[in-house]
């Protein structure tokens, strides 16, 4: 917090995150409102000791749920009802503890739920938790989505912010996966992505009523700090945005 109030920055500030969390909801309903519930508490007192350090109130801009939302793993009534469950409760103890900062979740899609279905889900999820801020990722990087139907599933989320009050921020992937599941069997690598790929990416964000748009990630992909080709790809980013 210190660094970025030098640097003139804002911060959304993640909360808990678990690496066993895709491993965990993939139980029975109960154990899964059992293991959120934790989770929940969990990331509630991380908030509340954030928000007691000094220069939190200049510097923090918002609160990330980092439990990411796919489009799969909800759609049955009683496992949504679950879910909704959970993010109501942490939305309602976060508003509690700084009533003025906006709460976000990120999502995205595995082709699974045609377009439809996934701006129902969106939008109940939205309507019913009062999160404000929905960060879609656009797939193309994991090779979620292939290009050419990323527009067709974030216009469904763009469709079920706007339905529910809240805001989109379409996230776009700068890297492309190169080994790793479902790739294959090793672990996982990226590279950072093709100009001519992003500049797509881009313009299919930004056909979306939006909040701007994050990119995914940065400081590996697209910077001259990242991995080999980062450098270069950041190089061709600034010519595009100069043009």
């Amino acid at each position: 917090l210190q660094a970025a109030k030098a640097q003139h920055m804002q911060v959304v500030l993640g909360l808990a995150h678990d690496p066993a969390y895709w491993d965990k909801i993939k139980s029975e309903p109960e154990l899964v409102r059992r293991y959120l519930h934790q989770l929940g508490n969990a990331s509630l007192q991380a908030a509340r000791a954030a928000m007691l350090l000094p220069d939190s109130k200049e510097v923090v801009s918002g609160f990330y749920i980092p439990q990411e939302i796919d489009d799969k793993t909800w759609l049955e009534p009683e496992r949504q009802n679950v879910l909704v469950e959970y993010l109501a409760n942490l939305r309602a103890g976060l508003h509690t503890a700084a009533p003025n900062l906006p709460v976000g979740i990120s999502g995205f899609s595995n082709a699974f739920a045609e377009p439809a279905m996934l701006e129902r889900l969106w939008q109940t999820l939205l309507k019913k938790s009062g999160i404000a801020r929905l960060l879609f990722q656009d797939g193309v990087g994991v090779h979620k989505l292939r290009l050419q139907e990323t527009g067709l599933f974030m216009a469904a989320a763009a469709r079920a912010a706007l339905q529910a009050g809240a805001t989109l921020t379409p996230v776009v992937e700068v890297f492309r996966q190169v080994d790793g599941p479902p790739v294959n069997d090793k672990p996982f690598r990226a590279v950072p992505a093709g100009m001519s790929g992003l500049q797509r990416q881009l313009a299919i964000a930004s056909a979306q009523p939006h909040a701007g748009i994050a990119a995914f990630s940065l400081p590996e992909y697209c910077s001259p700090y990242g991995i080999k080709g980062a450098a270069s790809l950041y190089a061709q980013y600034k010519d595009y945005i100069r043009r």
